[in-house]
């Protein structure tokens, strides 16, 4: 099965063979589902010169659900650079005024518009925008998005200030999503005195007055976390950090709170002793393997020695994770198999580029844990934000040019993180079972099947939580097995499984997307039901002739809308 390429490949294409360009252009829109999409080809129309086909992109880009203001302004510059002025400023205009007939509040959208106006070279627009947004602004977010658009376009330093005073004032009154006082609040604001007005006084002054409000330990550390603003440089022994940090400890009663001290020292820069003294405190309160676990990660990660602690390896493997056995299914359970082999091939190129994956977002902490899953063969559960978030974002990847050992290896740790007592999510377990298995498909057989064994040790865990997930779970299973023998015997009694979880689901309630069909609708999770919908059309109508029970050949014609 060749992967379908994507519109950003067909592009890339387009952009270094002119003589084919319209060709793969018109193939691209015929594969263009998203606004970027559409962008990208107007973008593409324009560099070639014809202005007709990259407005009718821009037009059904601009037509499209949840067009936001970047989308608008992208738009804005492609009619500039085509020599349409005049439709530029409509494009931001039309924004403009849909979101003054909508009530719009939210202030950094106002200025992000104004800034599009700005960039347009019309200084009266991009102030009228600002002055709607500081009209409607209604919490210190806002206002802080305002006063920083009037002092960086406009040059309004007093308008600025007068924005920030009056978020001073609802600051005093914030509260959090939970009914506490908002000391992020006070954090927005020593930004806004320090960044907009270059004030470190008055900065400061808001870091003490948000401590003195704070009532818990993330509050504390919210403070000394931020006072980097004021000093130029987090070093931990600033006294106005410390003070920050001891307030946090006279609330620091759980593992998460002693846990989270000793992050902020470490972010800090503070000394080896504070940050074994950290730790240890923080490993008083754990009370689970996994919390010991997180501890024993950190103090290797930071190269914190302890004469009182033994380093260990962290975490479960696959095996501990899922003991091999027969599944439910039919299918011996190995989890690891596909991990292991993985691993093997997986370098430290495919490390940093995953760990980079968040724009760059926390680098070195995504890489250390990256690297001592793929040293060790070992996942430590919950997976924490580093490296889950990279993680996630991997798996999007499409087109010609994917590293399918990558994106094989970031879904099936995001697997083996389901088997947990406490799973983290992946943001849809579907999505990521659907480019697993493609990537697993286009790797060979070595590859296709180790999968098996994993994806048999998931349906039993997830079915507990989620009827949709375990029925991926098996109908991934189906479709790799069919793969690798259409005549294996077991894959009568398989169909029928996954038929018969099919009418469970659907006796939940109506399908999520009926329009994808049968199977494929259930699931809310239809990021990837195209890649889905390429798996299935390839298994059933490309697999060769073997004997097929009735369950086989009806969950087959089902699936293919026949």
């Amino acid at each position: 099965m060749d992967p379908t390429p994507t519109t950003d490949n067909l592009l890339l294409q387009a952009a270094a063979d002119p003589d084919r360009r319209s060709a793969l252009l018109a193939r691209a829109a015929g594969l263009a589902r998203t606004v970027a999409d559409w962008q990208g080809l107007a973008e593409a129309w324009a560099d070639a010169g014809d202005a007709n086909e990259a407005e009718r992109c821009l037009q059904r880009a601009l037509s499209l659900d949840d067009v936001g203001v970047w989308d608008h302004r992208r738009a804005a510059a492609t009619r500039a650079r085509l020599g349409d002025v005049a439709g530029a400023a409509a494009t931001l205009t039309k924004l403009e005024q849909a979101w003054r007939a909508s009530g719009a509040t939210n202030g950094l959208d106002w200025r992000l518009l104004a800034e599009g106006f700005h960039e347009s070279g019309d200084a009266e627009g991009a102030r009228r925008c600002l002055a709607v947004g500081r009209e409607r602004a209604q919490d210190v977010e806002d206002l802080y998005s305002i006063a920083k658009g009037f002092a960086e376009l406009s040059g309004d330093r007093a308008t600025a200030q007068a924005s920030i005073e009056r978020a001073e004032a609802i600051a005093a009154h914030a509260l959090d999503w939970q009914g506490r006082p908002d000391t992020s609040a006070f954090v927005t604001l020593a930004i806004a005195w320090a960044e907009v007005l270059g004030d470190p006084v008055r900065a400061a002054a808001m870091l003490e007055a948000g401590l003195a409000r704070a009532d818990d330990t993330s509050g504390c550390l919210t403070v000394a976390g931020a006072w980097s603003v004021c000093e130029g440089g987090g070093a931990a022994t600033a006294e106005p950090f410390l003070l920050a940090v001891q307030r946090a400890r006279t609330f620091a009663v759980r593992f998460a709170d002693r846990l989270a001290i000793a992050e902020t020292l470490r972010d800090g820069a503070a000394d080896e002793e504070a940050l074994r003294e950290a730790l240890r405190q923080a490993l008083e309160r754990a009370t689970t393997a996994a919390e010991r676990d997180r501890v024993e990660v950190l103090r290797q990660d930071w190269s914190v020695t302890d004469e009182t602690a033994s380093p260990r390896p962290c975490g479960c493997t696959p095996d501990e994770l899922a003991p091999p056995r027969v599944s439910s299914l039919g299918w011996p359970v190995d989890a690891g198999a596909l991990f292991d082999w993985l691993r093997e091939r997986v370098t430290e190129s495919t490390l940093a580029t995953i760990a980079a994956a968040d724009v760059g977002w926390q680098i070195e902490k995504n890489l250390a844990a990256l690297r001592r899953i793929w040293r060790d063969g070992r996942v430590c559960l919950p997976l924490a934000w580093e490296p889950h978030e990279v993680l996630s974002l991997r798996r999007w990847q499409e087109g010609a040019h994917v590293d399918h050992v990558e994106r094989a290896f970031v879904c099936t740790v995001l697997c083996l993180a389901e088997l947990g007592d406490d799973p983290t999510g992946s943001g849809g377990l579907e999505d990521t079972l659907a480019v697993l298995l493609e990537s697993c498909v286009l790797l060979g057989e070595s590859a296709l099947q180790r999968l098996p064994g994993l994806l048999a040790a998931l349906p039993e865990r997830t079915g507990l939580r989620d009827h949709v997930e375990a029925l991926f779970c098996a109908l991934a299973l189906l479709l790799a097995a069919t793969r690798r023998d259409p005549g294996d015997a077991r894959l009568e009694g398989l169909a029928a499984r996954v038929l018969a979880m099919a009418e469970e689901c659907e006796a939940l309630g109506p399908a999520a997307h009926p329009e994808h069909g049968f199977v494929l609708g259930v699931t809310h999770f239809d990021q990837s039901v195209h890649v889905w919908q390429r798996l299935v059309q390839s298994t059933f109508s490309g697999a060769p002739a073997a004997p097929r029970g009735p369950a086989f050949t009806e969950l087959g014609a089902r699936l293919l809308g026949r």
